[in-house]
């Protein structure tokens, strides 16, 4: 989201094709004080037992009646899913999401490349103080 732009010109919006993020709805949002630019981190596991991983950003609010997760056609590819705006998509529970309330991109539009290494930091980091928090038997 590029506010600089005007409202009727494409590069104000995120690309869906070439940027993988997700869209949350306003009430989950608000209540965990995400913003757009949030940073995310992405998994989901196929039938084989796959592990697929990406990062993205938070760039769009969905309707509050939309399905919890949507992302763009970029996440969806990264993430093996069928990812035809009109026929993708899965309703498996098998996406898992963590947003990084409040630590979001420090400018926009932002590249690719800085969302991913970004990302994967702060996932390295969210585990390693899990595994610290975790009691020992």
């Amino acid at each position: 989201y590029d506010a600089s732009r005007a409202h009727g010109d494409p590069r104000r919006y995120v690309d869906s094709e070439a940027v993988p993020y997700v869209a949350l709805p306003a009430p989950f949002t608000e209540s965990l004080g995400c913003r757009l630019g949030d940073l995310a981190w992405v998994e989901r596991t196929s039938l084989d037992g796959a592990v697929h991983r990406s990062a993205a950003i938070f760039a769009d609010v969905a309707p509050p009646s939309a399905p919890l997760g949507e992302g763009s056609i970029a996440l969806a590819d990264r993430l093996g899913v069928p990812s035809d705006p009109r026929a993708g998509g899965t309703f498996r529970v098998s996406v898992r999401y963590v947003v990084f309330c409040g630590i979001g991109a420090p400018a926009w539009p932002r590249a690719v490349a800085d969302v991913d290494a970004e990302a994967a930091r702060l996932e390295r980091a969210r585990l390693a103080r899990e595994a610290r928090s975790c009691p020992r038997r």
